[in-house]
C-alpha cells in the first residue's frame, strides 16, 4: 500500500501529499498545487441580520395597527349590539305607545259621546279611563328615555374598556439628540 506522494523542490525527498513541511530539509511544501486545500469560509450572521431594526420596527408597528384594527372592530360590534338591542326596545315600546294613543282616542270618544248624552256615570268611567292611559303614555316615554340613556351609557363603558389609542411619543433622550444633531447642521 502506497500513500500519493509527491517530491521536495529543495531535497528532492519523497514527502506525503498532506505534508506542509519537509521531514529531511525542512523546508516549506504547501505552495505546491492541490498540497493543501484553501476555501474561503461563507459569512455567517449567528441570528444578527443587517437590518434587523428595520424589520423590528415595521413589525412592532404592523402589531400596533393591527391591535388598533381589532379593539376598533370590537367597539364597533358592541356598539352595533347595543344599538340594534335599544333599536329594538325603542320600536317595541313606541308600538305599545301607539296602541294606548288609538286606544286614548276611542276613549275621549266615548267621553264625548257620554257628555253629548248627559251619561255621567259613562262619563266618569271614561274621565278614570283616560287618567290611566295618560299614565302609561307617560311612564311608556320615561321607559324610551331610559332605553336611550343605557344605550348610550353602554357605548360609552365600551369606549373607556377599549381605551384610547394614543400615539407613543420617543424617549426624550432620543428626542433631544435627535434636534441637538439637527441644530448643528
Amino acid at each position: 500500500m502506497s500513500a500519493p506522494t509527491f517530491t521536495c523542490r529543495s531535497c528532492g525527498a519523497l514527502l506525503p501529499t498532506s505534508a506542509r513541511f519537509c521531514s529531511e530539509c525542512g523546508s516549506r511544501v504547501t505552495s505546491r498545487a492541490g498540497s493543501v486545500s484553501w476555501h474561503e469560509a461563507e459569512r455567517r450572521y449567528f441570528g444578527v441580520l443587517p437590518g434587523r431594526g428595520f424589520f423590528r420596527s415595521v413589525r412592532i408597528r404592523l402589531l400596533r395597527a393591527w391591535a388598533v384594527c381589532v379593539a376598533r372592530l370590537r367597539l364597533m360590534r358592541r356598539a352595533g349590539v347595543s344599538y340594534g338591542r335599544s333599536q329594538l326596545a325603542v320600536f317595541r315600546l313606541r308600538r305599545q305607545a301607539v296602541a294606548l294613543a288609538d286606544e286614548h282616542s276611542r276613549v275621549v270618544y266615548r267621553l264625548g259621546l257620554a257628555v253629548y248624552r248627559d251619561d255621567v256615570a259613562e262619563a266618569d268611567a271614561a274621565k278614570g279611563r283616560l287618567a290611566t292611559l295618560d299614565e302609561q303614555i307617560a311612564a311608556t316615554e320615561q321607559e324610551i328615555d331610559v332605553v336611550h340613556r343605557r344605550m348610550s351609557e353602554r357605548i360609552e363603558t365600551s369606549r373607556k374598556e377599549d381605551g384610547q389609542t394614543v400615539a407613543l411619543e420617543p424617549p426624550a433622550d432620543r428626542a433631544r439628540a435627535g434636534t441637538g444633531s439637527a441644530e448643528s447642521r
